[in-house]
């Protein structure tokens, strides 16, 4: 999803912030959890080394669902990245319709769940200070 990654980017250059966005350009790999995955869209906040492939501290990850992936991304995957400490929000993103589910991250435990339809509908991520309206992650995807 371009769109996410880009309109991440356009936030964090406006807020001057330290957080990057990142479409499917680097693995999310942990050691400790014996994992690495290449997610859709990841957010990191802070330095990246030179030269790197991938990071194991992200902010945010996103996951588009499909067919072929929709099974991996809740179950699979879900259950190694609530383990990142970093992690603060997931999000699946359907390719059919506006619609997203979002896991947050609240007081270090994972608590919060919201379920976001519309193009009218305002996705907010608390922990990296952005607020993207589904109407713009979805642009060009349906007739907005």
């Amino acid at each position: 999803m371009q769109n996410i990654a880009r309109r991440l980017g356009n936030q964090f250059d406006a807020a001057n912030s330290s957080c990057q966005a990142f479409n499917e350009t680097f693995f999310m790999k942990s050691r400790s959890l014996d994992a690495a995955m290449l997610p859709d869209v990841i957010v990191v906040c802070g330095d990246i080394e030179p030269g790197a492939t991938s990071v194991d501290t992200p902010s945010v990850l996103f996951e588009v669902l499909s067919p072929g992936t929709e099974a991996r991304d809740r179950i699979k995957k879900w259950q190694v990245y609530q383990r990142l400490p970093s992690l603060q929000h997931y999000v699946l993103v359907a390719r059919d319709r506006a619609h997203l589910e979002v896991y947050d991250r609240v007081a270090g435990q994972w608590g919060g769940f919201r379920v976001l339809e519309g193009l009218d509908t305002l996705l907010e991520l608390p922990a990296i200070r952005v607020v993207l309206p589904l109407r713009e992650i979805y642009q060009r995807v349906f007739e907005t």
